[in-house]
């Protein structure tokens, strides 16, 4: 026999009501909810104080990284940019679970207002300078709490290719999966935004190179042909744009070159489609 859940909490209450007295059983609930209430408030401080403190610190591995650009463009200068560097990933690896304590714990109290901007903007220049340290792993964990947060199409961008490398690395599927999830989200907040498209592009060619299963080039061909028959030449500029980046990559660049083998005509077509946006 089902029981109504709300009749059985109603009947909880009248009964710790009578058990407590009515007055004591008001007083104890008013009193929880105030100590709630102050707890959450001392969180959203605690959560303030530690964005505050870590925006500091990223502020400061911000200036390192822009010191070993700098140092990097001397020659002379090989040495000092290595101890840097070094320096720059020991830092890193240091914030990286105080930044994922932080992310966890704003989704988890659900923070607002200024303390979720902030840490919003925290979450977007950690990814960023995990990324042009190429520590994929890293940024992988902190995906896990981007769903909460406002953090535009270029970080989702970050986290498919990310994932896309660490796919390439050992072929576990929930790398692919996460891959493509974040490329299907960089390109709801922005459709014309060529990368995201790219990953979902050499995904397929990796599990089409692979398998040999026939799916994964119908999935790639109709995603051309989606690109080409859409109304923006910003997508397939971009598209090729990161294609042509990528060809540094050996890794990548074998199944973006099977790319262009198994689709010449299209491919032809969308470089043409490209030079309208000039």
């Amino acid at each position: 026999m089902k029981i109504d859940t709300s009749i059985a909490l109603m009947g909880l209450i009248i009964a710790a009501a009578a058990f407590f007295g009515i007055d004591k059983w008001i007083s104890y609930r008013v009193d929880l909810i105030i100590q709630r209430k102050y707890e959450q408030i001392d969180k959203f401080k605690q959560l303030l104080i530690d964005s505050i403190v870590l925006k500091t610190k990223l502020t400061d591995l911000t200036n390192l990284q822009l010191e070993i650009k700098f140092l990097s463009r001397d020659k002379d200068m090989v040495n000092e940019t290595l101890i840097k560097q070094s320096e720059c990933s020991q830092a890193a690896d240091v914030l990286v679970p105080q930044l994922i304590a932080l992310f966890k714990e704003g989704a988890e109290v659900k923070v607002i207002s200024e303390t979720k901007r902030l840490i919003e903007e925290l979450f977007r220049v950690s990814v960023n300078l995990l990324y042009i340290q190429k520590k994929y792993q890293a940024i992988n964990q902190l995906q896990e709490y981007g769903d909460y947060y406002d953090l535009g199409y270029v970080i989702w961008a970050y986290f498919s290719v990310t994932n896309m490398v660490l796919y390439l690395g050992n072929m576990q599927s929930v790398f692919k999966d996460k891959a493509i999830m974040a490329s299907q989200k960089a390109t709801e907040l922005l459709p014309d935004y060529g990368t995201p498209v790219a990953v979902r592009l050499i995904i397929n060619m990796v599990d089409f190179k692979t398998t040999g299963d026939e799916q994964y080039k119908k999935q790639a061909g109709e995603l051309i042909q989606n690109v080409n028959s859409a109304n923006s030449v910003n997508l397939p500029l971009e598209i090729l744009n990161y294609l042509e980046r990528s060809r540094s990559y050996e890794d990548v660049w074998k199944y973006i070159d099977l790319l262009f083998k198994t689709f010449p005509d299209q491919m032809i077509a969308m470089k043409n489609k490209s030079i309208q946006s000039y």
